[in-house]
Parts: C-alpha cells; structure tokens; sequence
C-alpha cells in the first residue's frame, strides 16, 4: 500500500492481503492513508484488499459489523483494515478502483 500511495505509477493494480494499517505510538497508517485517499487522485489503478478473520484465532465471535465497535486492541488490527475499507469504498471522488473481499474462514496465516 505505501508503493500506491507514495510512487503509484509504478503499477496500475496493487493487492494487500491482511494488511497492518495500525502501529504503536503517534504513527498510524490509517490516518495517513485515508488523508491520500481524499488528496490524491487514482486514475486507472486498482487495488483490492483481502481481510483475514484475526478475531477466531482470539477466540472473539464478533462480525465485521459487531468489530467495528469494539475498541480493545485485540480488535485494532482488523477494525483498521475494515474502518480503511469503508472510507475507500465511500471515496469515489479519487477514481481508485477498489475492492475487498472478507475472508471469514482464513485466518493472517492462510487468507493468501
């Protein structure tokens, strides 16, 4: 995502697979992303995320809907991803195709 992001004609399609948008501290990839998500235009390129189930290894039975409200760090790894989702999804302004696909029975091992 930092290669869409900080060099985007390098490729025209880009795949994260259970990417970590979150990290300790005043850094936080989501904030910045979403930040290039409204500044930023995307003619012609892709990008399709693939969200693993981090919950069933935590033994947590929350949904995508129920995790979103959840704010234990247990869920911030996921949450993140699914709150980069929506906002992508709710920016058609920037012209970036995207698309992401929740695999509920995949966990960061497996979801490739």
């Amino acid at each position: 995502m930092n290669v869409l992001f900080l060099h985007s004609d390098t490729f025209d399609n880009y795949i994260a697979i259970d990417p970590s948008l979150w990290r300790g501290g005043d850094y936080d990839y989501l904030k910045e992303y979403s930040a290039y998500l409204n500044n930023r235009q995307f003619h012609d390129k892709s990008l399709f995320i693939g969200v693993a189930n981090t919950m069933s290894r935590l033994n947590l039975n929350l949904d995508t809907v129920s995790v979103l409200k959840d704010r234990s760090r247990a869920t911030e790894h996921i949450r993140h991803i699914l709150t980069f989702s929506k906002i992508a999804n709710s920016n058609k302004q920037n012209k970036l195709n995207f698309a992401w696909k929740y695999y509920d029975n995949e966990d960061h091992n497996s979801v490739v």
